[in-house]
């Protein structure tokens, strides 16, 4: 086992951090930015780090109607093979008529699936 990262990457310099590395130090870390800092199986740790501060904001200062809005802006779309925006889903569901409305969602094999029923 390498002690050093240089070691692994067969140089003769030692780097004991990828940050030390000359590749990485121009580069800024995001999708994984909290990678090794939060431990997945402490939820506490991801609050910590700002973890459902949306959700909270939705529910506590935000409005339905602002809800899919935000989500609308955001882009995000369903992971079914059509990508149906989730902002256009929610305000149809919304829209539709009748009382009450239910949603739910179904979790398989890593995959997550959601419906929306009225």
């Amino acid at each position: 086992m390498a002690k050093y990262l240089g070691e692994a990457l067969d140089t003769d310099v030692k780097y004991r951090t990828a940050a030390e590395i000359p590749f990485f130090q121009k580069q800024e870390r995001r999708v994984l930015a909290n990678c090794g800092l939060v431990d997945p199986c402490r939820i506490d740790h991801y609050v910590a780090q700002g973890g459902y501060r949306a959700l909270a904001r939705a529910l506590t200062s935000m409005t339905p109607d602002q809800v899919i809005e935000e989500v609308l802006r955001s882009g995000l779309r369903g992971r079914g093979g059509a990508g149906f925006p989730t902002g256009r889903k929610w305000r149809f569901a919304r829209d539709a008529a009748g009382r009450p409305k239910y949603g739910s969602i179904r979790i398989r094999q890593r995959k997550i699936h959601g419906f929306l029923a009225s």
